[in-house]
């Protein structure tokens, strides 16, 4: 039988959730990381919120950070959909949490542009890194924050500011101490020691934002100052 149609079939166990479809389609040589419909079947399994099927494909050899023809991953669809349980089962099992779709918009993003608070959280506390993104500055997180229902959206805002401005002055301070240094190999030395030094600095801002969020609870009377909705473009 050729490839394709065996493909076919394995794409359309995925998509029927027909996990017996799929082995019979893998044992016919189906390619487990085929496109079709512009995503991989474990995109497709994860985009059901099927996790049994996810783990199987994954069993059997599926790439979790394969990409849509988008360039979205499995995590930033379970992310956008707000698949709690299965957020975090993909990012147990080794995704990316830090990746980005075509767009430049990461993980990290696409839970705050749809309002997912509790897995924005959970992604600061498994390690998601507010730096990393090519395309994403601390300002678009602001933004992006600021347009969002969070009750609490404002004191979010002000840890954030407050947090990254200290880390902001920490890492100026850092530059200009190496651009003062005059021989070439303390200037390195410095830049290791101070990489390593920024690098510790941005998780405990991460550890701390987590810490606050997860304790802050503003008195009853108050909520509806916080309460504000989704501005919508245009």
């Amino acid at each position: 039988m050729e490839r394709w149609i065996v493909n076919e079939q394995l794409l359309k166990a995925a998509t029927g959730l027909n996990i017996q479809g799929a082995m019979d389609a893998l044992e016919r040589g189906a390619d487990i990381n085929a496109i079709g419909g512009g995503k991989t079947p474990f995109i497709h399994v994860v985009e059901l919120n099927d996790r049994k099927f996810a783990e199987f494909l994954l069993k059997r050899g599926a790439e979790i950070d394969a990409k849509s023809i988008l360039g979205e991953t499995a995590l930033i669809k379970a992310v956008r959909k707000g698949f709690v349980d299965l957020v975090e089962f993909l990012i147990e099992k080794g995704a990316n949490i830090d990746a980005e779709n075509r767009s430049g918009t990461n993980v990290l993003m696409t839970a705050i542009n749809n309002g997912h608070e509790e897995i924005f959280k959970l992604l600061l506390d498994k390690g998601a890194d507010i730096y990393t993104a090519k395309k994403i500055s601390v300002s678009d997180l602001v933004t992006a924050i600021n347009a969002t229902r969070y009750e609490h959206k404002e004191v979010m805002l002000e840890l954030l500011h407050t947090r990254i401005g200290n880390l902001e002055k920490a890492k100026r301070e850092m530059k200009a101490i190496i651009k003062s240094e005059t021989d070439p190999v303390k200037r390195m030395e410095l830049m290791v020691r101070f990489a390593r030094d920024y690098k510790a600095l941005v998780s405990a801002l991460k550890k701390e934002i987590l810490g606050e969020l997860r304790t802050l609870k503003l008195p009853e009377r108050r909520k509806d100052r916080f309460r504000v909705r989704r501005v919508r473009n245009g």
